[in-house]
């Protein structure tokens, strides 16, 4: 009776270790592209299975964690996935049991899945982690940038409308102000449609954003 109990338990184990329930978040002839969409896969992408650690940066010896051509399915969220960059998000484990293991988070196999990003490293795709209070912050940023956003308008409409106000010191603060408005209206759009803008756009209000605040002295 116990040598069965024994055997469950060490298959169960093996097959935790060789991360069984882990996923690819695309078909595995295509790569994660823009809004969860599922792009053809180039031809210079190679399958690497990431690495399994027993604990924060210990290897596991011999385990083996996804084949190619394994299972294909990406976690229920309620916005686009997240790929981890491994030089800025790392240092992150997979560990034998499934479980992606970070700085912030333990997660378990249903919040995430492996793919390629773009630089065809094959990194883990993530939800992200919703908390309340981090909503009100969030909601809250873009409601102070659009009340800020008319206290500039009417600060550059009295520097231009008043004459003994145009001096060399108020052209810059026109220069200045008119600057913060449109890096503040950008920002906001980027806050308020994080997830229903295209690569082109995000591209463009990124570049006009850089310019604005850069103009800012």
């Amino acid at each position: 009776m116990w040598n069965l109990v024994l055997m469950v338990l060490i298959v169960g184990w093996s097959g935790a270790a060789e991360g069984g329930d882990l996923k690819k978040c695309c078909p595995w002839d295509k790569v994660p592209g823009m809004n969860s969409t599922c792009n053809p896969k180039p031809e210079a992408a190679r399958w690497e299975s990431p690495r399994v650690f027993s604990t924060r940066g210990l290897l596991a010896p011999g385990a083996r964690s996804m084949a190619e051509g394994g299972p294909v399915g990406r976690p229920q969220c309620s916005k686009p996935l997240f790929a981890l960059d491994p030089d800025i998000d790392g240092p992150y484990y997979l560990l034998q049991d499934g479980r992606l293991d970070d700085e912030e988070y333990t997660r378990p196999f249903e919040r995430f899945c492996y793919d390629w990003d773009p630089k065809l490293r094959v990194v883990p795709y993530i939800c992200h982690e919703e908390t309340e209070s981090g909503n009100e912050v969030v909601t809250a940023y873009p409601i102070g940038l659009i009340v800020s956003l008319p206290f500039l308008a009417a600060t550059f409409m009295v520097y231009v409308l008043l004459k003994e106000l145009r001096n060399v010191y108020g052209l810059t603060l026109i220069c200045n102000v008119v600057s913060l408005f449109i890096g503040y209206l950008g920002l906001t759009i980027v806050l308020l449609a994080p997830d229903d803008m295209s690569a082109d756009a995000c591209t463009v209000l990124g570049k006009w954003r850089y310019r604005s605040f850069g103009r800012v002295r």
